[in-house]
């Protein structure tokens, strides 16, 4: 049978389970490309004569591996008794190897994961790895996937073979008829969460006012009592929304979350403006409250920014 396009399918697998879903898409993609599949250690960056990459590994801490979370996934491997499929480097390194690509290929992303558990975030490697590789410039026929482990060590849920399968399918069908996506989705999972570091320690910040107050020598004035509820609301909805951005993958809820999350911010920075609750006067430096403002303001034109940024990604995902 003559094929009309090469695919390349590049995984990263510890317990077995992502080498599996990677074969499951080799299968479906075969109808209509000629496929290999790689480990990504033995897979070469150059993708010279490929039509169509596709990219896979496992989600650790949110998103793709590193080097620590590999050796650790290895050791788990070994004490179940797997010889680990991947024992190199990951799909992280692969992507950051890669050069520019040619024009005409495109490319599809996926991971394995533990299945979520209500409310508390799982992340993807997939998500992380489609945003890279749109920064060298390739162009996604299709979402990013995640395909679910029961467990650390696996097995697959019920009927994950059969949807990777099918996602192959539609993969090759998408690269047939030329269809992209646009799959850019704001902040990256390492700055959610450090969003939410940071908005717990201004939480706490905020309301220890009054241990802290007294060692400003007057340049943090009572006025702050004013700003605590609005500045506190900013910052819990701050982590709450960065939570749910981690943990939602409809673009258009993660755009509805930064609507929220900004426009509280902004909020929060207009109030503390108006209020300003500084005397710089109380340590012979008027001028610095200049400074502030000026900060402020520009602080608020950010965020003003990042709002109606928000907004055109809602109505965009909408």
């Amino acid at each position: 049978m003559v094929h009309s396009m090469r695919a390349r399918v590049v995984y990263e697998s510890h317990f077995g389970n992502t080498k599996a879903i990677a074969e499951a898409i080799a299968d479906g993609l075969r109808g209509r490309c000629e496929v290999e599949v790689r480990e990504v250690e033995g897979a070469t960056s150059r993708l010279d004569g490929i039509d169509l990459v596709v990219v896979g590994g496992p989600t650790h801490a949110w998103s793709m591996s590193r080097g620590i979370t590999r050796e650790d996934a290895r050791k788990q491997a070994r004490t179940h008794g797997v010889t680990p499929p991947s024992a190199g480097t990951g799909i992280r390194e692969w992507v950051a190897a890669l050069g520019r690509p040619p024009a005409a290929l495109r490319a599809a992303v996926f991971d394995t994961a533990i299945r979520p558990n209500g409310w508390f975030p799982v992340g993807s490697a997939a998500e992380a790895a489609a945003r890279r590789l749109e920064d060298r410039g390739l162009r996604l026929v299709l979402e990013p996937e995640q395909f679910h482990v029961k467990a650390v060590d696996g097995p697959l849920d019920a009927g994950e073979i059969e949807r990777a399968r099918a996602w192959g399918i539609r993969l090759a069908a998408r690269r047939f008829e030329g269809q992209v996506v646009s799959h850019r989705r704001g902040r990256r999972p390492g700055e959610r969460i450090g969003d939410v570091v940071a908005n717990v320690l201004g939480l706490l910040l905020i309301n220890l006012h009054a241990l802290w107050r007294p060692w400003t020598m007057g340049v943090v004035t009572a006025a702050w009592a004013d700003v605590v509820v609005v500045a506190s609301v900013a910052a819990a909805l701050g982590v709450l929304g960065s939570l749910l951005a981690l943990a939602l993958r409809a673009r258009r809820l993660v755009a509805l979350v930064d609507v929220v999350i900004a426009a509280a911010s902004l909020g929060s920075t207009a109030v503390i403006y108006q209020v300003f609750p500084f005397d710089f006067g109380a340590i012979g430096m008027p001028w610095v409250e200049l400074v502030l403002r000026g900060v402020l303001i520009l602080a608020m034109l950010v965020l003003g920014v990042r709002l109606l940024a928000a907004l055109f990604r809602a109505l965009r995902f909408g």
